[in-house]
């Protein structure tokens, strides 16, 4: 990217500048301790050469034990090799307290959602139903993102949400997901405000596929396993097969035991998108939000996940996000977004003929 934009120069300069700062800093450090060791040197010797005076003149007229002179002596450098030792670690205790200064003012960063003192429960056999009701939400106060929207998606019914960039629509998607609160208005599944709902609970029933699968660092086991840890292998199995990848994990050289490594970056963009869906599946949610699943990837895998994407949503209420409108051509109903509010709801067919984009 530097070199497409002929930005060496200016790279090399800020890059300068980083490190001219990390060579201040590490000489202010080096200055401190070359003058630390000597400083404690120096009381070392004054304290032992004061030992020695006083003590050896003591020991002289007979008054002191040249005994207890060597005890004097012996304490006053078990006194002075900690404060030594402590000087050698002066850099890693340094790294240390800046580091937990951050992980301290994370762990005091209020989250922006909490579990209700006394949490309701959904039914024991969620349907599905999403009611939105005059939901308005801001990332800022006093900045609205969406605005006065209402709308029910009915159990099993497939929405998807269009709209240009900034239109609101993975707004509503995290508002579903309840990882934000609205401002004002209601997120209700089957009847049942989610801020009355503890977030295990929601998680259990609400799904978020996102653009990118995310795999963490680990067997394919273990990422399968996160939307239920305690699924036997043979419901992966089967989880599996009714995804479409039963096969190409059974030709991965340890299967289930495979290592993903970090952000699964042993697979490619569509093997790591299987894997999501079918860890998806294996929660067995009632309402699944998609926010772009397809959208990076090349038409062959595209079509792999679109198979695989029908057996996860079938009988399952599915909130579809997309930018474009024929993107959401196997929508029971397209919702239109534009600058926060509901422009248009209808069918796919119906709106394509007012917006062929």
């Amino acid at each position: 990217m530097v070199q497409a934009f002929t930005q060496e120069e200016r790279q090399a300069g800020a890059f300068g500048r980083v490190n001219e700062r990390y060579f201040e800093a590490n000489m202010r450090a080096a200055r401190a301790v070359a003058w630390y060791f000597p400083g404690i040197a120096f009381l070392r010797t004054v304290g032992i050469a004061l030992v020695l005076l006083l003590g050896g003149g003591q020991v002289l007229d007979g008054s002191l034990s040249f005994g207890s002179l060597v005890v004097m002596l012996l304490y006053l450098d078990w006194f002075f090799q900690p404060i030594i030792n402590l000087s050698n670690t002066y850099n890693q205790m340094q790294s240390a307290l800046a580091a937990f200064g951050k992980l301290f003012r994370l762990l005091d960063t209020p989250p922006a959602v909490g579990d209700p003192d006394d949490p309701a429960f959904l039914p024991g056999e969620v349907q599905g139903e999403v009611r939105l009701e005059g939901i308005s939400f801001g990332y800022q106060p006093g900045v609205p993102v969406v605005e006065d929207v209402d709308l029910r998606i009915a159990p099993g019914e497939r929405v998807a949400i269009v709209g240009e960039t900034g239109a609101g629509k993975s707004t509503l998607a995290r508002l579903v997901l309840r990882f934000y609160d609205p401002g004002e208005g209601r997120v209700l599944v089957d009847g049942i405000d989610l801020r009355t709902v503890a977030a295990a609970e929601r998680a259990r029933h609400v799904v978020l596929i996102p653009q990118e699968g995310f795999l963490f660092n680990g067997t394919l086991r273990d990422n399968l396993r996160y939307a239920r840890p305690d699924a036997p292998d043979d419901v992966l199995w089967e989880v599996c097969r009714e995804v479409g990848i039963e096969e190409w994990v059974r030709g991965l050289p340890e299967r289930l035991d495979t290592l993903v490594r970090e952000r699964g970056s042993r697979f490619s963009a569509g093997e790591r998108q299987l894997v999501a869906l079918a860890r998806a599946l294996l929660a067995d949610p009632a309402v699944i939000v998609l926010d772009e699943a397809t959208s990076n990837l090349d038409p062959e895998t595209e079509v792999r996940v679109e198979r695989a994407l029908a057996t996860v949503l079938e009988d399952r209420t599915a909130i579809v996000i997309a930018h474009r409108l024929r993107t959401a051509e196997g929508a029971d109903r397209v919702v239109m977004m534009d600058r926060g509010r509901i422009a248009s709801v209808g069918p796919h067919d119906e709106l394509a003929a007012i917006d062929p984009g």
